[in-house]
């Protein structure tokens, strides 16, 4: 009996970037992933004449080296196309802006942050995420990439954008001259203004830290949530999760969560303003990879937080630790999202405002209102 062929199948995840507020670009919070797996199918038994097996072994050996291409290390330097102009960010940095930093640029530059002429750079940051770790745990992570042109003839222009980027970063101790290393993959296209865009590329990076980590002004998010629903604090006063819901927002063929609501009362969709609008006590969690691209679900994500409470609404989003654990994403109205978040935030002075003080983390599973 002849051996049936074998089949080998790669499968390569992608990534994203986020985005800060730094001192020399705008940016925000961001990271990167990839995965390649490879399988093979086996032959089946029976009797063979010596050709049948050499034919095997032969073909055995070209999956074994394909095999072992997938598994290979992703090309240093991330390559990506923007409406088919291409560009290859084949320098990395870290720098510190309330947290590290990863700086992406097709030139090469140094700690002094001088940047060349022609310089095109993607910038995403680091939080300190669950337990402090950066998001940096090997398994993809949504990040917000924020993407920056130096004076040039070659402007490429380019929209910001907070989904389709993927980091995945392997674990670092934060010293000055430590080398991160990461891959970034980015796959989004859309249309802005009447114009489609798409914006497309992946590969590998090794960034060397200009400085030792400083979280300054940020506080690691607890590491593991309570197998109980959200519950915990606000400014002291205790704040119980008793309605959950998502609020889904589209685009041409694209869906994403604009809101997780975890209301301390009884609430319905038709309740959404008021609770965005901080009529009732709420906790109001944006979450990245949460879109119909991307489905990042099973790990922590990246996420910002606004607090209702007293008919106003507090933006903690720089101030805080929050992540976002999707076990079950559905986009379809009245269908249920389950998974878990957690979020740290102390009173910092900024701008001089104090931001709310929050400690709340658990379990939801939400009603998706559309």
């Amino acid at each position: 009996m002849r051996c049936s062929k074998i089949e080998l199948a790669a499968l390569a995840a992608r990534i994203e970037v986020g985005s800060p507020r730094n001192v020399l670009a705008s940016m925000g919070v961001a990271w990167l992933g990839v995965l390649a797996v490879a399988s093979m199918a086996g032959c089946s038994s029976g009797k063979t004449s010596s050709s049948t097996s050499s034919s095997s072994s032969a073909a055995a050996k070209t999956a074994s080296a394909k095999a072992s291409a997938a598994a290979a290390p992703p090309p240093k330097g991330v390559k990506i196309t923007f409406d088919g102009k291409e560009v290859m960010f084949d320098n990395a940095w870290v720098y510190q802006a309330n947290g590290p930093v990863i700086r992406l640029a097709n030139k090469p530059f140094d700690c002094t942050g001088k940047l060349p002429k022609d310089t095109v750079t993607l910038d995403f940051a680091l939080t300190p995420g669950p337990g402090g770790k950066h998001f940096a745990t090997g398994k993809p992570v949504a990040v917000r990439p924020t993407y920056s042109q130096q004076e040039t003839d070659k402007k490429i222009p380019v929209d910001s954008w907070e989904n389709g980027a993927q980091a995945t970063i392997q674990p670092f101790e934060g010293k000055a001259g430590e080398i991160v290393k990461g891959t970034l993959n980015i796959d989004y296209s859309g249309e802005a203004d009447g114009k489609k865009f798409t914006y497309k590329g992946f590969g590998g990076f090794e960034a060397k830290a200009c400085e030792a980590t400083d979280d300054s002004g940020h506080f690691p998010a607890q590491e593991t949530a309570p197998d109980s629903p959200v519950a915990g604090t606000i400014d002291g006063k205790p704040f119980k999760g008793q309605t959950f819901l998502v609020d889904v927002a589209a685009m041409s063929d694209y869906e994403w969560v604009a809101n997780i609501y975890v209301v301390d009362g009884e609430a319905s969709c038709k309740d959404k303003y008021d609770i965005s609008s901080g009529k009732k006590p709420s906790l109001m969690f944006r979450p990245l990879g949460a879109n119909s691209h991307e489905k990042l679900t099973g790990s922590p994500q990246h996420a910002d937080v606004t607090v209702g409470r007293n008919g106003k609404t507090e933006s903690n989003s720089w101030s805080n630790e929050a992540w976002v654990q999707l076990d079950e994403l559905s986009f379809a109205a009245d269908a249920t999202v389950k998974g878990k978040l957690a979020v740290t935030s102390k009173k910092v002075p900024q701008g001089g405002k104090d931001f709310v003080d929050v400690n709340a983390a658990g379990t939801f599973t939400a009603k998706v209102c559309r």
